[in-house]
């Protein structure tokens, strides 16, 4: 895990901002997102980076045991049993890889409109203070 600069002000989902290999983007606290108690930060936890609606952003997670590539005929849609329990949305389908199951999270689906709006505003206003 590396040092997270707070953003003073920010919402509570967001825990601040990274500087990865010269840029800077906003991380969330996907634990806040996913309305779930936040564990403690040892050493298992990290950060994923990803792309989600055109804006670079970091989520924290509780652990990665491997990357890996999956081939979409290898996602099956979220059974009923767990889409009743919890917003369907958040997830994107059942991951299938020999006997193993993975259950994929949508990160497009995390954050509504108006987060996502807020962190790309957000982005786009830390981009031009660094640039000057």
């Amino acid at each position: 895990m590396v040092n997270i600069t707070e953003i003073p002000r920010a919402p509570p989902y967001v825990k601040g901002l990274i500087n990865l290999r010269g840029h800077i983007i906003v991380v969330i606290n996907l634990s806040t997102i996913m309305r779930a108690q936040s564990k403690e930060v040892d050493a298992n936890v990290r950060i994923i980076v990803t792309d989600v609606g055109g804006t670079v952003m970091g989520f924290i997670v509780d652990s990665v045991s491997e990357v890996i590539r999956m081939p979409g005929k290898s996602i099956e849609p979220t059974p009923s049993i767990i889409t009743s329990k919890i917003r369907s949305e958040y997830i994107r389908g059942v991951g299938k890889i020999n006997e193993r199951l993975l259950i994929l999270l949508n990160l497009n689906k995390m954050l509504s409109s108006e987060e996502l709006n807020n962190i790309q505003n957000m982005s786009s206003e830390i981009a031009k203070v660094v640039a000057t």
